[in-house]
């Protein structure tokens, strides 16, 4: 059916509760309006963590909002799976959805040859470096494009240790920010294909590849106190300003770099990055680059055509471009993917032609995550030890239908 034109009040469900994600997401709201007048939307914003309980929940009840934000990778695959999400062909080929978007991106939202979202925002993991830090030390770190070894890595963190600043700061407070040390470790160990093999169950946690690579993180970062102390009693923003006192590296996603300037408050702190040491030269360097967001439609919504005029719009140009420039993304809209913020087209360039991973989570199936961050707590706060953490992973691996997808 066509649009009719009738007052229209769609429902929206979305992660984008503080600033300036919630201002940034409102002002496209508003613009969307002012182009559609008789559609209307009602937005639900909740916390990162809170979304990720709630979300399920209100889906697969019956009232469903008419479309949402959800994860990038595969993470809508038990939704799919549970016939919750609307098949967007029609309106892929009626909007000429796949013109616009970059090719890997839509790869992601694809699900046995049906679209199920439109991919909004793309994001890469990256070591950041607290300049002004190293400066004070009298320290160098690697430029933009260079590639230190593991053993190079940890001498400079030694003798950052020994100048009185912590190497690395993590906050894992809120579970999530461990697998990025997990990802890029495994990845730049055993390649990318080993990788994504363990992520998907064809290879168990519990392999010994894997648990000596998990070894390297136990035996060279937490033995050597290379780590801050409380880990698990910071979530990321709290983090921030110890990295900023007196911390050297953080590693973290592009869209945290707004939080990280907003915790400098009035002090004048210079950030760079560096890309992550290579671990094991046998295999092909990787770097995290992956699918952050995607906006879905709910199968149940009884206004497809006004939910399709929002994703139509979501992914122009123009919103693109404004969304990116609030919120630190790539987009992968090809036209607004130039636009974005410098340090991300530094980021991105740095990247390029090497082998590309997800982090876990947008991988593994939603049912294992709780279980997956708090393992990984465990063994980040050395209260279990490699092999533990992941005997356990393998265990709860075993009790799934299926353990993620590639």
């Amino acid at each position: 059916a066509e649009t009719t034109k009738k007052d229209v009040t769609l429902t929206y469900w979305n992660r984008y509760s503080a600033d300036p994600m919630k201002e940034g997401m409102q002002e496209l709201i508003a613009d969307f309006e002012a182009k559609y007048p008789w559609i209307k939307i009602e937005e639900n914003s909740t916390s990162d963590a809170d979304y990720k309980t709630a979300l399920p929940i209100v889906l697969a009840s019956g009232d469903p909002p008419d479309f949402f934000y959800w994860y990038g990778g595969k993470a809508l695959k038990q939704f799919v799976d549970a016939g919750l999400v609307y098949d967007l062909n029609d309106y892929y080929s009626k909007f000429n959805w796949e013109k616009d978007l970059g090719s890997s991106s839509l790869g992601a939202v694809n699900y046995d040859g049906v679209y199920r979202a439109v991919p909004t925002e793309e994001s890469m993991t990256l070591l950041y470096v607290n300049k002004t830090k190293f400066e004070e030390m009298g320290l160098n770190y690697p430029k933009h494009d260079e590639i230190i070894s593991w053993e190079e890595f940890l001498n400079l963190c030694e003798i950052i240790k020994n100048k009185g600043v912590t190497p690395i700061i993590l906050g894992n407070g809120d579970q999530w920010c461990s697998q990025l040390w997990t990802g890029y470790v495994i990845a730049n160990n055993l390649g990318v294909d080993a990788f994504y093999d363990i992520h998907t169950g064809k290879k168990p946690f519990n392999d010994p590849d894997v648990v000596a690579s998990l070894e390297i993180i136990e035996r060279d970062l937490l033995k050597n106190g290379y780590f801050n102390d409380d880990i698990n009693g910071l979530d990321y923003f709290a983090s921030l300003e110890p990295f900023l006192k007196n911390g050297a590296f953080f590693m973290g996603q592009v869209w945290m770099e707004q939080f990280i300037v907003m915790a400098m408050g009035e002090d004048k702190i210079e950030l760079d990055y560096m890309l992550f040491p290579r671990i094991n030269p046998k295999v092909g360097y990787a770097v995290d680059i992956h699918l952050e967001g995607i906006q879905v439609m709910s199968a149940k919504t009884k206004h497809p055509e006004e939910t399709a005029l929002w994703l139509d719009f979501i992914i122009s140009e123009e919103a693109a471009e404004k969304w990116g420039s609030i919120v630190p993304y790539l987009s992968p809209t090809i036209s607004a993917r130039d636009k974005v913020s410098k340090r991300n087209l530094d980021v991105s360039k740095s990247m390029e032609g090497y082998d590309t991973f997800w982090i876990p989570d947008h991988i593994i199936n939603r049912a294992f995550v709780v279980n997956f961050y708090a393992e990984l707590g465990a063994f980040f706060g050395q209260i279990q030890d490699a092999k533990t953490t992941l005997n356990n992973l393998q265990d709860f691996a075993k009790e799934l239908d299926y353990v993620g997808v590639r």
